[in-house]
């Protein structure tokens, strides 16, 4: 490997240091050394993942109503592209009745979709999704109101 001005060997070629880490510098990094005594070599393995640490802050997944009837609600989600280079744990789906109490369920991490059956017609819900991942939560917010069909449609926030 020649040098640059992000990689340099230091203290006599027993350090490689590569400065300002790149997704493209993922790969398999050998060093091989030999004498009068013999010769020998080591391969590593360097994996480069998108993190808070190199500027990519994970992002929240695009949150949506994909359907609604009188009394149930579709949710649907894309993950976000940026994941802060930690993986998915799980989906949290956080809704409530307007004055009511917080419910919460959780959702597998594969699935991109949920459906909230034995809601009210014509009263508002608050809804909002919580990505756990292993370096903490995200969250993405979406105000829906849920309606008899007839009356005024459904509208996201």
């Amino acid at each position: 490997m020649s040098e640059s001005h992000r990689f340099n060997l230091e203290s006599y070629g027993e350090v490689l240091r590569i400065s300002t880490l790149e997704t493209g510098d993922a790969g398999n990094y050998s060093c091989h050394v030999s004498n009068h005594f013999g010769r020998d070599s080591i391969t590593y393995s360097l994996d480069v993942r998108l993190s808070r640490n190199n500027g990519v802050p994970p992002a929240p997944p695009t949150f949506s109503v994909s359907a609604a009837t009188p009394s149930s609600i579709t949710l649907s989600w894309s993950p976000a592209s940026a994941d802060g280079g930690s993986p998915l744990l799980a989906y949290r789906l956080h809704y409530h009745r307007e004055y009511g109490s917080w419910d919460r369920v959780e959702v597998a991490p594969e699935r991109v979709q949920y459906t909230l059956d034995g809601l009210k017609c014509g009263t508002n819900y608050l809804f909002y999704i919580q990505v756990e991942k292993g370096g903490g939560n995200i969250e993405k917010k979406i105000a829906v109101r849920n309606t008899i069909p007839g009356c005024e449609r459904f509208r996201g926030g």
